[in-house]
């Protein structure tokens, strides 16, 4: 009786490739709703926040062989002002928050009321 050899793949492999192309099309998909969803333009301000220039590390995990080898990388985000709107869209009450430049940021204080429909 002649048996072929049939190679098994490790279930980690198959893991490991499950989480990575559900983070590609996770972050696919986040990355293209951010910019088509429709946003709310005008409402009060309702939260103010710096963020410092800072680095993240990410944690990628590379199959090498019956093993799997984890990569660690620093992603840098440069520093940003924030400014987080709430008002009424579409009927619903929703709070939007959006980067704005230092001088906005200084500009604007909280409770005021913003309008980024002029800016397009």
């Amino acid at each position: 009786m002649h048996h072929d050899l049939v190679m098994i793949t490790p279930w980690y492999v198959w893991l490991t490739f499950a989480l990575l192309i559900s983070i590609i099309l996770g972050g696919s998909f986040w990355f293209v709703w951010s910019i088509y969803r429709p946003k709310m333009k005008e409402g009060e301000v309702v939260d103010k926040f710096y963020c410092p220039a800072h680095y993240q590390p990410m944690i990628t995990v590379i199959p090498m062989g019956k093993t799997v080898m984890p990569f660690v990388s620093n992603i840098y985000y440069g520093e940003s002002w924030n400014i987080t709107i709430e008002g009424v869209f579409r009927g619903k009450t929703r709070q939007e928050t959006y980067s704005v430049s230092e001088s906005q940021y200084k500009e604007i204080k909280k409770g005021s009321y913003v309008d980024f429909s002029k800016d397009n």
